[in-house]
């Protein structure tokens, strides 16, 4: 976990911030709680990008944007989605093993549970939290939008069978109740029509 005092001591040094803004950021903090990287860049102190690049230079790390990489979706959908919101993470495309964005340098669990879940050694790399989280609501979006397909093409294959259990004779008086109902055929028109047939059909046997 990235102490507070620690990380705004070295944006000041690096001349990020200024001791004005650390204080005034630390007192925001005290007094509101959560967390500073997400304080500074609402606070207009230091973009959220700066902010997750000098961390990951401090941890020697790699810095990504997530939203300019290409995310994995079939290794995404290996990873739990509770997981996925716990660390805030994301698998990019990788030439080997997983390329997997943490918004937190330390969070080594993050990377155990990952390569647990995909047998496949994990790289990581630094990114802004707030691109993290953006590209999670996508990834969330399309597996709903997924889902809600899946749902609805199994309704449909089943309502299919259902109907070719059905008799002819069930299926003709179905529809023609339907016709009338939604005024596409006038009911005195299909009474006459059904007694002409009725009455042809009786005339030939």
């Amino acid at each position: 976990m990235i102490k507070s005092a620690e990380l705004g001591a070295a944006l000041v040094r690096e001349g990020l911030l200024t001791e004005a803004q650390l204080r005034h950021a630390l007192d925001l903090q005290r007094t509101t709680g959560g967390d500073l990287r997400d304080l500074l860049p609402k606070l207009g102190y230091v973009l959220e990008t700066v902010l997750a690049e000098h961390i990951a230079r401090h941890h020697k790390m790699h810095f990504i944007d997530p939203e300019a990489a290409e995310v994995d979706i079939e290794l995404m959908a290996k990873i739990p989605a509770a997981i996925l919101e716990r660390h805030q993470i994301v698998a990019l495309k990788s030439e080997n093993g997983v390329l997997l964005a943490l918004s937190d340098p330390d969070d080594f669990q993050a990377i155990d549970e990952v390569q647990f879940l995909t047998n496949r050694p994990v790289e990581s790399a630094l990114a802004p939290r707030s691109a993290i989280r953006k590209v999670l609501n996508q990834v969330h979006e399309r597996a709903e939008v997924r889902r809600k397909g899946a749902e609805k093409a199994k309704a449909q294959a089943d309502g299919a069978r259902r109907l070719m259990a059905l008799s002819q004779e069930t299926l003709l008086r179905a529809l023609a109740l339907t016709l009338v109902e939604k005024g596409e055929v006038a009911l005195d028109r299909l009474l006459a029509h059904a007694a002409e047939v009725e009455s042809a059909a009786r005339g030939r046997a």
